[in-house]
Protein backbone atom coordinates (compact mmCIF):
# COMPACT_ATOMS: atom_id res chain seq x y z
CA UNK A 1 0.00 0.00 0.00
CA UNK A 2 1.08 3.56 -0.69
CA UNK A 3 1.88 5.79 2.23
CA UNK A 4 1.93 9.59 2.07
CA UNK A 5 5.01 10.92 3.83
CA UNK A 6 4.47 14.37 5.29
CA UNK A 7 7.29 16.56 6.52
CA UNK A 8 6.41 18.96 9.35
CA UNK A 9 5.43 22.32 7.87
CA UNK A 10 7.66 25.28 8.62
CA UNK A 11 6.19 28.73 9.34
CA UNK A 12 5.08 30.51 6.19
CA UNK A 13 7.74 32.73 4.66
CA UNK A 14 6.08 35.81 3.15
CA UNK A 15 8.03 37.86 0.62
CA UNK A 16 6.82 41.15 -0.80
CA UNK A 17 8.04 43.65 -3.37
CA UNK A 18 8.59 47.34 -2.78
CA UNK A 19 5.33 49.32 -3.04
CA UNK A 20 5.87 52.93 -2.01
CA UNK A 21 2.39 54.13 -3.03
CA UNK A 22 -0.34 51.52 -2.77
CA UNK A 23 -2.79 51.76 -5.72
CA UNK A 24 -5.62 51.09 -3.27
CA UNK A 25 -5.04 54.51 -1.70
CA UNK A 26 -6.30 56.26 -4.87
CA UNK A 27 -10.02 56.33 -5.68
CA UNK A 28 -11.56 55.28 -8.97
CA UNK A 29 -12.42 58.90 -9.73
CA UNK A 30 -8.79 59.90 -9.19
CA UNK A 31 -7.63 57.25 -11.62
CA UNK A 32 -10.20 58.34 -14.18
CA UNK A 33 -8.90 61.88 -13.72
CA UNK A 34 -5.37 60.72 -14.56
CA UNK A 35 -6.66 59.32 -17.84
CA UNK A 36 -8.35 62.61 -18.64
CA UNK A 37 -5.15 64.55 -17.92
CA UNK A 38 -3.12 62.20 -20.13
CA UNK A 39 -5.59 62.54 -23.01
CA UNK A 40 -5.54 66.33 -22.72
CA UNK A 41 -1.72 66.34 -22.74
CA UNK A 42 -1.59 64.14 -25.85
CA UNK A 43 -4.12 66.19 -27.82
CA UNK A 44 -2.28 69.41 -26.95
CA UNK A 45 0.62 68.22 -29.15
CA UNK A 46 -1.40 68.49 -32.38
CA UNK A 47 -4.40 67.11 -34.29
CA UNK A 48 -4.90 63.43 -33.45
CA UNK A 49 -7.33 60.90 -34.86
CA UNK A 50 -7.52 58.79 -31.70
CA UNK A 51 -6.07 58.56 -28.19
CA UNK A 52 -6.38 55.19 -26.44
CA UNK A 53 -5.40 54.93 -22.78
CA UNK A 54 -5.22 51.89 -20.51
CA UNK A 55 -4.68 51.85 -16.74
CA UNK A 56 -4.37 48.48 -15.06
CA UNK A 57 -3.44 47.17 -11.64
CA UNK A 58 -3.21 43.63 -10.34
CA UNK A 59 -2.45 42.25 -6.91
CA UNK A 60 -1.35 38.62 -6.93
CA UNK A 61 -0.41 36.20 -4.16
CA UNK A 62 1.52 33.07 -5.06
CA UNK A 63 1.60 30.33 -2.42
CA UNK A 64 3.61 27.11 -2.15
CA UNK A 65 3.66 24.17 0.25
CA UNK A 66 5.85 21.25 -0.77
CA UNK A 67 6.72 17.77 0.47
CA UNK A 68 9.95 18.87 2.17
CA UNK A 69 8.12 21.18 4.55
CA UNK A 70 8.61 24.53 2.84
CA UNK A 71 5.71 26.97 3.06
CA UNK A 72 6.14 30.09 1.00
CA UNK A 73 4.00 33.01 -0.10
CA UNK A 74 4.80 35.99 -2.28
CA UNK A 75 2.74 39.11 -2.84
CA UNK A 76 3.15 41.05 -6.09
CA UNK A 77 1.52 44.29 -7.18
CA UNK A 78 1.58 44.97 -10.92
CA UNK A 79 0.86 48.37 -12.45
CA UNK A 80 0.46 49.23 -16.13
CA UNK A 81 -0.28 52.46 -17.98
CA UNK A 82 -0.44 52.43 -21.78
CA UNK A 83 -0.82 55.31 -24.23
CA UNK A 84 -1.53 54.59 -27.89
CA UNK A 85 -2.07 57.52 -30.24
CA UNK A 86 -3.16 57.60 -33.89
CA UNK A 87 -2.50 60.62 -36.11
CA UNK A 88 -3.65 61.15 -39.71
CA UNK A 89 -2.50 63.32 -42.59
CA UNK A 90 -3.71 63.09 -46.19
CA UNK A 91 -5.18 59.65 -45.56
CA UNK A 92 -1.98 58.28 -44.00
CA UNK A 93 -2.24 56.90 -40.46
CA UNK A 94 0.66 56.65 -38.01
CA UNK A 95 0.74 55.54 -34.39
CA UNK A 96 2.74 56.38 -31.29
CA UNK A 97 2.98 54.08 -28.30
CA UNK A 98 4.37 54.50 -24.78
CA UNK A 99 4.01 52.36 -21.68
CA UNK A 100 4.94 52.51 -17.99
CA UNK A 101 4.74 49.16 -16.21
CA UNK A 102 6.38 47.15 -13.48
CA UNK A 103 6.07 45.42 -10.14
CA UNK A 104 5.37 48.15 -7.60
CA UNK A 105 2.89 50.86 -6.76
CA UNK A 106 1.76 54.20 -8.12
CA UNK A 107 5.36 55.43 -8.04
CA UNK A 108 5.77 53.65 -11.40
CA UNK A 109 3.59 56.37 -12.94
CA UNK A 110 6.07 59.03 -11.84
CA UNK A 111 8.66 57.90 -14.38
CA UNK A 112 8.38 60.03 -16.49
CA UNK A 113 4.80 60.93 -15.49
CA UNK A 114 1.46 60.27 -17.18
CA UNK A 115 1.24 63.57 -19.02
CA UNK A 116 4.80 63.36 -20.34
CA UNK A 117 4.19 59.74 -21.39
CA UNK A 118 1.14 60.87 -23.37
CA UNK A 119 3.07 63.74 -24.95
CA UNK A 120 5.86 61.38 -26.03
CA UNK A 121 3.38 59.04 -27.73
CA UNK A 122 1.66 61.93 -29.52
CA UNK A 123 4.96 63.43 -30.69
CA UNK A 124 6.06 60.09 -32.07
CA UNK A 125 2.85 59.63 -34.08
CA UNK A 126 2.98 63.18 -35.46
CA UNK A 127 6.69 62.93 -36.30
CA UNK A 128 6.14 59.70 -38.23
CA UNK A 129 3.63 61.50 -40.47
CA UNK A 130 6.52 63.64 -41.74
CA UNK A 131 9.05 60.82 -41.96
CA UNK A 132 10.40 59.78 -45.38
CA UNK A 133 9.88 56.24 -46.63
CA UNK A 134 12.42 53.75 -45.33
CA UNK A 135 14.92 52.61 -47.98
CA UNK A 136 14.91 48.98 -49.06
CA UNK A 137 17.77 46.56 -48.46
CA UNK A 138 19.98 45.34 -45.64
CA UNK A 139 21.35 47.88 -43.20
CA UNK A 140 22.84 48.14 -39.73
CA UNK A 141 20.36 48.94 -36.98
CA UNK A 142 20.75 50.20 -33.42
CA UNK A 143 18.25 48.70 -30.95
CA UNK A 144 17.27 50.89 -28.02
CA UNK A 145 17.51 49.45 -24.51
CA UNK A 146 13.72 49.72 -24.16
CA UNK A 147 12.96 47.69 -27.29
CA UNK A 148 15.87 45.26 -27.05
CA UNK A 149 14.39 43.12 -24.30
CA UNK A 150 11.14 42.64 -26.18
CA UNK A 151 12.99 41.71 -29.37
CA UNK A 152 15.14 39.13 -27.58
CA UNK A 153 12.11 37.77 -25.71
CA UNK A 154 10.27 37.10 -28.96
CA UNK A 155 13.32 36.07 -31.01
CA UNK A 156 14.79 33.44 -28.68
CA UNK A 157 13.06 33.64 -25.29
CA UNK A 158 10.20 31.28 -26.07
CA UNK A 159 12.46 29.07 -28.17
CA UNK A 160 14.74 28.51 -25.14
CA UNK A 161 11.97 27.29 -22.81
CA UNK A 162 13.24 23.91 -21.60
CA UNK A 163 9.86 22.14 -21.59
CA UNK A 164 9.27 23.13 -25.22
CA UNK A 165 12.76 21.96 -26.20
CA UNK A 166 12.23 18.64 -24.43
CA UNK A 167 8.83 17.91 -25.98
CA UNK A 168 10.07 18.81 -29.46
CA UNK A 169 7.79 21.81 -30.05
CA UNK A 170 10.84 24.12 -30.05
CA UNK A 171 13.53 22.25 -32.01
CA UNK A 172 15.74 25.16 -33.11
CA UNK A 173 18.03 25.16 -30.04
CA UNK A 174 17.69 21.45 -29.20
CA UNK A 175 21.07 19.83 -28.60
CA UNK A 176 22.97 23.10 -29.03
CA UNK A 177 24.17 23.80 -25.49
CA UNK A 178 27.87 24.67 -25.73
CA UNK A 179 27.58 25.55 -29.41
CA UNK A 180 27.74 28.91 -31.14
CA UNK A 181 24.23 30.24 -31.83
CA UNK A 182 24.90 33.98 -32.24
CA UNK A 183 27.55 36.58 -32.91
CA UNK A 184 30.37 36.66 -30.36
CA UNK A 185 29.18 40.10 -29.21
CA UNK A 186 25.80 38.69 -28.11
CA UNK A 187 25.18 37.83 -24.45
CA UNK A 188 21.64 37.18 -23.22
CA UNK A 189 20.54 36.71 -19.62
CA UNK A 190 17.31 36.28 -17.69
CA UNK A 191 17.28 38.00 -14.30
CA UNK A 192 14.02 38.11 -12.30
CA UNK A 193 15.96 39.12 -9.17
CA UNK A 194 16.11 42.75 -10.34
CA UNK A 195 13.57 44.66 -8.28
CA UNK A 196 10.59 46.50 -9.70
CA UNK A 197 10.44 45.09 -13.21
CA UNK A 198 7.49 43.41 -14.89
CA UNK A 199 9.17 40.01 -14.70
CA UNK A 200 10.55 40.34 -11.15
CA UNK A 201 9.76 37.59 -8.65
CA UNK A 202 11.26 35.85 -5.61
CA UNK A 203 9.96 32.43 -6.71
CA UNK A 204 8.23 31.47 -9.91
CA UNK A 205 4.73 29.97 -10.03
CA UNK A 206 6.21 26.46 -9.60
CA UNK A 207 8.10 27.50 -6.47
CA UNK A 208 11.59 27.68 -7.96
CA UNK A 209 13.70 30.46 -6.38
CA UNK A 210 14.57 33.33 -8.72
CA UNK A 211 18.13 33.48 -10.00
CA UNK A 212 20.16 35.26 -12.65
CA UNK A 213 20.59 32.89 -15.60
CA UNK A 214 23.03 33.45 -18.46
CA UNK A 215 21.45 31.91 -21.54
CA UNK A 216 23.89 32.97 -24.25
CA UNK A 217 27.42 34.13 -23.44
CA UNK A 218 29.68 35.49 -26.15
CA UNK A 219 27.43 33.86 -28.74
CA UNK A 220 27.55 30.41 -27.09
CA UNK A 221 24.37 28.77 -25.78
CA UNK A 222 24.81 27.99 -22.07
CA UNK A 223 21.44 26.69 -20.88
CA UNK A 224 17.66 26.77 -21.31
CA UNK A 225 14.96 28.56 -19.36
Amino acid sequence: PLRLLRAPLAPTTLRTHSVRRDPATASLSQKAGWLALAEKAARAEGPLRQVSLTYGELQKTVGLANSVGEVFAEERTYLTFVVQVTAEKNGVLQTGYEVAAGVGGLEILDRPGLEELARLAARRALAKLEAPSAPAGEMAVVISSQAGGTLIHEAIGHALEADSVQDGSSPHFAGKIGKVVANEKVTVMDDPTRDGHRGSFHRDDEGTPAERTVLVEGGVLKTYL
